[in-house]
């Protein structure tokens, strides 16, 4: 019993990374195209699943001070899974923008391998790193509620149960040389409620699964920002044991 126990929760784990690699394509078809970031993304996967690279920017060139701008919310459109409160929505949405910029900011700070400058003052930085929420839809916790108990059942069964009652967000990012406003590179990233094989509690919670999305972005950009143009950081984990 245990044996089989184990064989399944690796099944389910094993059958979560095939499907996480085969992904990049169907994540950057979610991402919207907006007069923000028109530029067509190739596929990434690492950090973020698109990129596409100004090729007149020469590679050696490097830049020294960052100005990071408030998370731009302009080219948000409405929930598609969900009726939504507008005000609701719109609130929660800044509030995930604001704790977006502030966790990187912190992140940058604590990290000691940052080498650029980080200017609140943007007249002073010679590059500017924009973001852009464009799509956010919440977890349907009414879905959430039928699957209850039955991953104890079937352990991993409830991640199938869950799917269509996932909430996703995706961003875009802009960096730019702020003098001649030519763009360096633009980047985008689509995540879905991060899976559990036993369920998880963000899964009742309209907005639970989307702080932890904003953690992982946060976490990735100064990682990213601290290695440099062409530096490797590896692919968020999107899969977890725990329920929490």
């Amino acid at each position: 019993m245990i044996f089989r126990r184990y064989l399944t929760i690796g099944f389910f784990v094993a059958l979560t990374l095939i499907t996480s690699s085969c992904s990049t394509e169907r994540h950057l078809s979610k991402i919207p195209k907006t007069p923000f970031a028109p530029e067509k993304l190739e596929p990434w996967g690492a950090p973020f699943d698109g990129l596409w690279s100004n090729p007149k920017i020469p590679k050696e060139k490097h830049y020294s001070c960052l100005y990071i701008a408030p998370v731009n919310l302009n080219y948000l459109g409405t929930p598609e899974k969900e009726r939504e409160n507008a005000a609701s929505y719109k609130e929660t949405a800044k509030s995930l923008a604001m704790e977006l910029q502030a966790k990187l900011k912190s992140e940058l700070a604590e990290n000691p391998k940052v080498k650029a400058k980080i200017t609140s003052d943007k007249a002073k930085a010679d590059v500017t790193l924009e973001l852009a929420f464009v799509r956010m839809n919440p977890t349907i916790v009414a879905g959430s509620i039928a699957s209850v108990g039955s991953s104890f059942i079937v352990p991993g069964v409830s991640h199938l149960f869950t799917a269509a009652s996932k909430g996703d967000m995706a961003m875009v990012g802009v960096l730019t040389e702020r003098a001649s406003g030519v763009r360096i590179c633009v980047f985008g990233d689509y995540k879905e409620d991060k899976g559990s094989l036993f369920g998880s509690v963000k899964d009742f919670q309209k907005y639970g699964h989307h702080h932890q999305t904003v953690d992982m972005w946060a976490s990735k950009l100064a990682e990213l920002i601290s290695k440099g143009r062409h530096g490797k950081v590896s692919p968020a984990i999107w899969m977890s044991l725990s329920p929490f």
